[in-house]
């Protein structure tokens, strides 16, 4: 459930310098960034994420974000290994496949790429068959991907760059609002819930005009545009309208007054 940093300088004598829990707490892999400035790491349970880790200071190690499958969110599919190369993350899923993350903001983490190597109609989304491994330092963009039970399979990954949107959420009088729903309506699975301080950072490797909506039980939806390239951050910083409540008094009869009838209101 963690993962260790060791000083390794004296090899009969390794020090620990740092020991960070993962989100699922069965750490199995870690990658570097060839900056060596973030960590990304593997937790290899049912629905569970590859975590990034900024770890520029060993005394403050912070959890930047993390993925999973949106589509495959109630499947519980596992990951196994997480391999950095050149800004992206190469990952083996099982019974799923091979999928590419955009890290070069880890801090907003966004699939480019994707390849099913269990494409089994019958078979379940869980368990430990499937996609083991995903090599990608091939020198090219082949990636060897291993498959227990379907084999090894050749693929040619087009490393796209992620198209991201970020921004702020504020009330009228500037108050952050957190817990807001913020999806691209788009045919790329996402959605992104902002923070506490109302801030969001989501994205997709679609590029284009996209409408964005932004939805809260306590506000109302509102709905704009947003220009999305590749490689490049779009901001879209928006104001959501607090609902009004209606206050209204019922009364309910037939020849005469009905006592504890229910009522029910339907948009």
């Amino acid at each position: 459930g963690n993962f260790g940093v060791y000083d390794i300088t004296d090899r009969s004598n390794p020090v620990l310098l740092a020991l960070q829990s993962t989100s699922r707490t069965f750490t199995h892999n870690t990658w570097l960034s060839d900056n060596g400035k973030f960590l990304f790491t593997t937790d290899e349970r049912a629905g569970a994420y590859v975590d990034a880790f900024d770890i520029c200071d060993l005394g403050n190690i912070k959890k930047v974000d993390r993925f999973r499958p949106l589509e495959r969110e109630n499947d519980g599919v596992i990951p196994h290994n997480t391999h950095y190369h050149k800004g992206y993350i190469v990952v083996s899923w099982y019974t799923d496949g091979v999928r590419i993350i955009d890290v070069h903001r880890p801090e907003n983490m966004i699939e480019v790429a994707y390849y099913d190597t269990w494409e089994s109609q019958t078979g379940c989304h869980n368990g430990f068959p499937g996609c083991w491994g995903a090599f990608p330092f091939t020198g090219s963009n082949i990636v060897y991907a291993s498959d227990i039970n379907n084999g090894l399979y050749i693929v040619d990954v087009d490393y796209k760059r992620a198209c991201y949107l970020e921004g702020k959420i504020s009330d009228p009088n500037g108050m952050p609002v957190n817990n807001v729903n913020v999806q691209i309506i788009s045919d790329q699975i996402n959605k992104e819930i902002s923070d506490i301080t109302g801030n969001y950072k989501t994205g997709q490797v679609l590029n284009g005009t996209f409408k964005v909506r932004f939805t809260h039980p306590n506000y109302e939806t509102l709905e704009t545009q947003a220009i999305l390239e590749n490689g490049q951050v779009t901001i879209l910083d928006v104001v959501m309208k607090r609902r009004v409540p209606v206050n209204t008094t019922l009364s309910v009869f037939a020849d005469n007054k009905i006592i504890n009838a229910g009522v029910v209101l339907v948009n």
